[in-house]
């Protein structure tokens, strides 16, 4: 695990939210599963030293808890937020979160990120089990949960929005 990545979360997710939030890395496993509200979400990266070796970054971000970044970042309640909207919380949130992991785990190597997308609950358990998990960074408040992978060479990103 990276020293410091833990405090870099939180106000990542301060940004994202308006309000704090701690994150504990965890040494797999467990890795976490999405659940079936949960909103599920990759960002492919790619070692520009090293173009075949491919990785990921994987959040997943609970209903309410997406609902509640949607609120914050569009400056709306919660019935006035479009589903594009939540969509792009979602995204902005996989962006920042990830941007926050690639930048502890590669300080000396330039990376290429691809855009984030959302995926299926079953593929973004083939994206776990496909690769080796890195990092797992985990924040539960109040029954809200916020995972965060790194995935060393996924074999599922040959997808739209991937880099290949």
């Amino acid at each position: 695990m990276h020293p410091g990545l833990t405090e870099q979360l939180a106000p990542a997710w301060t940004f994202l939210r308006g309000a704090q939030r701690g994150f504990d890395a965890h040494v797999p496993p467990p890795v976490p599963q999405p659940c079936p509200d949960d909103h599920a979400l990759v960002l492919p990266l790619r070692l520009l030293a090293a173009p075949e070796r491919q990785a990921a970054v994987g959040v997943l971000i609970d209903r309410d808890e997406a609902r509640a970044v949607a609120r914050h970042l569009f400056e709306r309640l919660d019935d006035e937020i479009s589903a594009d909207e939540l969509n792009d919380a979602c995204r902005e949130a996989c962006n920042i979160l990830a941007g926050s992991v690639v930048a502890a785990y590669t300080r000396q190597e330039a990376v290429e990120m691809g855009l984030p997308r959302e995926i299926s609950a079953d593929e973004y358990r083939r994206l776990l089990h496909s690769g080796q998990v890195r990092g797992i960074f985990l924040s539960d408040a109040s029954a809200r949960r916020i995972a965060v992978t790194l995935i060393d060479e996924p074999a599922q990103l040959a997808t739209p929005g991937s880099l290949s």
